[in-house]
């Protein structure tokens, strides 16, 4: 019979306001089995690490200090919930928003955390030892290979890569391909907000891996092995993307809101091209 962690009510009762703190108190709650204890222990960090009467959002998470604490116990909180059927609530949906905002979908599908946090499988994987841990290994390690099996041409599985001109590139574009104006505009910081704004887009419907990728003008021009007559389409603009693409040449947008935007600026993404009053 696993012990109660008694000197966890120590803890609670000076009231910490660093995260880690209540992290470890509530999962030494979870891992005795006192679930309802845990909940309360992460619900409690959460109010103590944000303050009473914070507006709770996951960019306000991302925003605390010990943000990745304060993120742990959302997720924390959701765990123990779904393992105690309680009802979904507000701070649960903060939880699915942070879990979306940095977990990798697989197959193109992210896998929620209700699914992730699913009663029967949390019971079938404590309960079964190393043996339902192993078999939880294979059945994602057989997911896996299905992914080289697939064509990489299949855009389900590839990311989405949206072409990007630094400042210094920019002009060079313009000069060496007039009509691409047609596309992009004369203005760079209007292309800034442009690229922005087609990620949301795609993203608004559902599109999944998406990416930004730092065009150049030499980088078109080796891609498309000299052809200049045609660089000036579309089409050759949108191969030279899914290159970068595929090999890797390209940044993961949205970026976390806290870090470095994608356009290479070094600011914050939110206080960079994420700034919705910037769009």
């Amino acid at each position: 019979m696993r012990r109660s962690p008694r000197s966890g009510h120590r803890v609670r009762e000076r009231h910490p306001r660093h995260a880690g703190a209540w992290n470890f108190l509530a999962e030494a709650f979870e891992s005795a089995g006192e679930d309802a204890t845990a909940a309360e222990g992460y619900t409690a960090g959460v109010t103590h690490a944000l303050g009473v009467g914070s507006l709770v959002t996951a960019d306000a998470v991302e925003d605390a200090q010990g943000s990745f604490d304060v993120e742990t116990l959302f997720i924390g909180r959701h765990r123990v919930r779904r393992l105690l059927g309680e009802p979904h609530d507000d701070w649960d949906d903060v939880a699915d928003g942070l879990h979306r905002r940095r977990a990798s979908p697989l197959h193109g599908r992210l896998r929620p955390l209700d699914e992730l946090h699913d009663p029967i499988r949390m019971k079938r994987l404590a309960e079964g030892g190393p043996d339902a841990l192993q078999a939880e290994m294979e059945a994602m390690a057989d997911e896996l290979s299905d992914l080289d099996d697939v064509p990489t041409g299949q855009a389900s599985l590839q990311r989405t890569c949206v072409l990007y001109w630094p400042q210094e590139e920019f002009p060079r574009l313009l000069e060496r391909w007039p009509n691409v104006a047609d596309s992009y505009g004369d203005d760079h910081a209007a292309h800034l907000r442009q690229v922005e704004r087609v990620l949301r887009e795609l993203s608004d419907q559902g599109a999944v891996r998406l990416a930004v990728g730092r065009a150049t003008v030499t980088g078109l021009e080796t891609h498309a092995k000299g052809g200049g007559a045609s660089l000036d389409t579309s089409q050759a603009r949108s191969a030279y993307a899914a290159e970068l693409a595929r090999t890797g040449r390209t940044t993961d947008w949205p970026p976390p809101r806290n870090g470095p935007c994608w356009c290479g600026s070094e600011r914050k993404y939110k206080k960079c091209c994420g700034n919705p009053a910037l769009a």
